[in-house]
């Protein structure tokens, strides 16, 4: 009983997804993922019942259905944080799940009697294919949790040039997502019990349902954020971050090589320079807290990648650090105005564009050298 849970869940998520009015191509690649789960979950169900007898197809039909989720989990990281569309291309991920039935398809042609045979006696004579699928299984399973752990870094290198604020955009989704996978890859590497795997799975199921539902709407009509939900690993990210090689200092030192080629001008450039001094010290438009990129560059008109290039390699900034640069300094002449004497700290840094306290203090912390009640204690003193 507690196997079938998994299985109506599954496809409860893939229905709920299926009504779903604009669905993007993540939403259809966790179709997909999900339905291969509730299929591999229904043959296991019709195994502990004793009908794998009945039907001797189950067991070789949910045998590669592992190597799905590797894929899966590659290509909805994928469809997350690209903003490009996939390719058909990236089909070739499922290659080896088409050669695992390939080369079970003597098996399917067997009569019904041999079949039963096959079965009862544990696979042979298919001992070597069913390993040959087993360690096919473990290698899908660890890579693609690596190259889906690594897209999400990058991801995260990229997004600080193309928002101010990061702490609505955080990684709990997909990061969740990456560690069930690595774990239940390490349960089946070393637990031999089929209870205990396919129980795991069912965990995740209902974990996914319960996680995409409550928290960052997966499964909901409107359209959320790709990562959508509370940040409450956004410093687990920081060091993950870290782990994946200093960003800044990364963006700054490939800079260079990255706009090689680029054929904007000299005075271009320094058109972009002009109208960016202008919006910040005219428009201070650096005070929206949801500005990106993409908003900044329809402002003066001009292509992102332009606009990126200036900030990257002519200034040597991010965009996330150039904005939040010019936060804390428009905090630190607030502070000095009369009519903000009664605020409080936080709610002047909210007015300054920093829509959260860890963000303030990060980057107040990052660009004066003292926290911001060492600034205040400091300024305090000056003034008086």
């Amino acid at each position: 009983m507690f196997y079938l849970i998994g299985v109506v869940i599954a496809f409860f998520l893939v229905a709920i997804l299926l009504t779903k009015r604009q669905k993007t191509q993540a939403d259809w690649i966790l179709m997909g993922w999900l339905s291969a789960g509730g299929i591999h979950l229904t043959a296991y169900f019709l195994f502990i019942q004793n009908l794998h007898l009945q039907y001797p197809v189950i067991l070789p039909i949910s045998m590669p259905l592992p190597l799905f989720q590797g894929p899966f989990l590659f290509l909805y990281t994928k469809a997350l944080t690209s903003k490009q569309k996939l390719k058909w291309q990236q089909a070739l991920h499922f290659l080896p799940i088409l050669l695992a039935y390939i080369m079970f398809a003597p098996f399917f042609l067997l009569p019904f009697d041999e079949k039963v045979k096959v079965i009862e006696n544990e696979g042979a004579p298919y001992l070597t294919e069913s390993l040959i699928n087993i360690i096919a299984v473990y290698i899908s399973g660890f890579v693609y949790v690596i190259i889906s752990f690594i897209t999400i870094l990058r991801y995260k290198r990229n997004m600080l040039n193309q928002f101010s604020n990061t702490e609505k955009v955080n990684y709990n989704w997909l990061l969740y997502l990456i560690i069930w996978l690595a774990v239940l890859w390490i349960i089946i590497l070393f637990v031999q019990y089929d209870e205990v795997i396919f129980g795991a799975a069912v965990i995740f199921i209902v974990w996914l349902g319960y996680f995409g539902i409550k928290n960052v709407q997966v499964f909901s009509q409107h359209k959320p954020h790709a990562f959508a939900g509370k940040p409450d690993f956004e410093m687990l990210l920081a060091d993950l971050n870290n782990y994946a090689g200093d960003d800044a200092a990364d963006e700054q030192l490939s800079a260079d090589t990255k706009y090689v080629g680029s054929v904007l001008s000299k005075s271009a450039i320094e058109s972009i320079q002009l109208a960016l001094k202008e919006l910040m010290g005219q428009n201070k438009i650096y005070t929206n807290p949801d500005l990106t990129l993409d908003d900044l560059a329809e402002m003066i008109k001009v292509h992102p990648n332009h606009l990126s290039q200036v900030i990257n390699s002519v200034m040597g900034k991010t965009f996330y650090d150039y904005i939040n640069e010019l936060r804390v300094k428009e905090f630190t002449e607030q502070i000095n105005l009369p009519q903000k004497q009664q605020f409080t700290i936080l709610a002047i840094a909210f007015d300054c564009g920093f829509n959260s306290k860890a963000s303030f203090y990060r980057n107040f912390k990052k660009f004066t050298g003292l926290t911001p009640s060492d600034y205040m204690q400091m300024h305090n003193k000056l003034q008086n």
